[in-house]
């Protein structure tokens, strides 16, 4: 099993293990496990693209999911 689809496989645990109240919340969220970061991204270990949830309102309909990237290499870094 590669490295990424293990962290996947983790990522899968923890979302199943969230409480059913913070879980409603990652409606509309896509979970995207990349090898490593562009540019100054290299120190960050997972990267939100989207809109909060406070900031949507009525018109927020018919959109893309939002995105949560997950670095592996900068968690392999941290995390050996």
């Amino acid at each position: 099993m590669k490295e990424e689809e293990i962290i996947a496989s983790v990522l899968q645990e923890v979302l199943d293990a969230l409480p059913p109240h913070l879980r409603e919340k990652l409606e509309n969220v896509e979970f995207i496990v990349q090898e490593r970061a562009e540019g100054y991204q290299r120190f960050i270990l997972g990267l939100y693209h989207g809109v909060p949830l406070p900031k949507r309102g009525l018109g927020y309909t018919f959109t893309l999911p939002d995105r949560i990237v997950i670095y592996v290499q900068n968690i392999r870094r941290v995390a050996p």
